[in-house]
């Protein structure tokens, strides 16, 4: 199970979904490496980026922007930390994201 919000860009209103985790599909009997959705976030300018990383994948991420260390949002970091997660910015406009929709949970 996934959780995820929507952001909201306080300047343009561009609407994002941001999914987190993975799905209830056992692994074990597909070929293929688990996998699961990451945010990354940089703290200091509020780039971001989703991505698929193997479960194991605990390599350290630059910002593309300013090159300073990314955080890392997985799966545990559970419905009522949402409000940890640091400023994000709309890659339209530059505006500054707002968590709108607080949960939804997905497969």
């Amino acid at each position: 199970m996934g959780i995820g919000f929507t952001c909201s860009c306080k300047k343009c209103n561009y609407k994002h979904n941001i999914y987190i985790g993975s799905g209830f599909l056992n692994s074990a009997s597909l070929d293929y490496t688990p996998t699961e959705k990451v945010l990354f976030i940089c703290p200091e300018c509020g780039w971001w980026k989703e991505a698929k990383l193997e479960f194991e994948d605990d390599k350290i991420r630059k910002c593309f922007k300013c090159k300073c260390e990314m955080k890392t949002y997985k799966q545990n970091l559970g419905f009522e930390n949402i409000d940890s997660i640091p400023k994000m910015l709309c890659k339209k406009c530059g505006g500054e994201f707002e968590k709108i929709a607080r949960f939804f949970q997905w497969d």
